[in-house]
């Protein structure tokens, strides 16, 4: 119901408001939010890619104060790499879809360059060994630039957590820790 998930949010403010507070947060954590209206770089990477295949890409952007979405094609050259800008309004995060290969949210900074590589070797042997040994993690997405610590951990902590739920009820039922109504 909207009063538990209003409370979980509460909850979740309040634990990282009193661990900021006493300086004990260690992982990357978001700058604080100001409007910076400007331009966001993102440059990719497919290493390990077939030349002869024509990948196909995409951004999504969301903005706020519009209630907009935008959707924009990134063309990715036959040597796998991709470079966009994106007009923002502040540090957001935006939707990067690669054929079936990648989609994921990627947070980038106005009039800062966020990089992103894609080994797609170690996403086959990650394929691969995923049916064999399910704790198999060999890292085939990287980042540097802006905001390259904090999408790495949002990056780890997505995907080790969807890696073990496949719909949104067994979500849910972790949230609320019962099946809702």
């Amino acid at each position: 119901s909207m009063k538990q998930l209003l409370a979980t949010c509460l909850l979740l403010f309040a634990f990282v408001s009193c661990t900021h507070a006493k300086n004990e947060i260690t992982a990357a954590t978001l700058p604080t939010p100001e409007l910076t209206i400007g331009k966001a770089t993102l440059k990719g990477q497919l290493s390990g890619h077939n030349p002869q295949h024509e990948y196909t890409g995409k951004i999504l952007v969301y903005n706020p104060i519009t209630l907009e979405q935008k959707e924009s094609n990134i063309e990715i050259n036959k040597n796998g790499t991709f470079e966009s800008t994106i007009p923002v309004i502040s540090t957001t995060s935006i939707l990067l879809q690669i054929d079936r290969i990648f989609s994921d949210y990627i947070i980038v900074s106005p009039e800062k360059e966020t990089s992103i590589r894609l080994d797609l070797q170690q996403k086959a042997v990650l394929d691969g060994e995923r049916n064999k040994n399910k704790d198999y993690q060999p890292e085939w997405v990287s980042f540097e630039g802006a905001n390259a610590e904090l999408n790495k951990e949002f990056q780890h902590a997505v995907s080790g957590y969807l890696q073990n739920k496949f719909s949104i009820q067994s979500i849910l039922e972790d949230v609320y820790d019962n099946t809702p109504t």
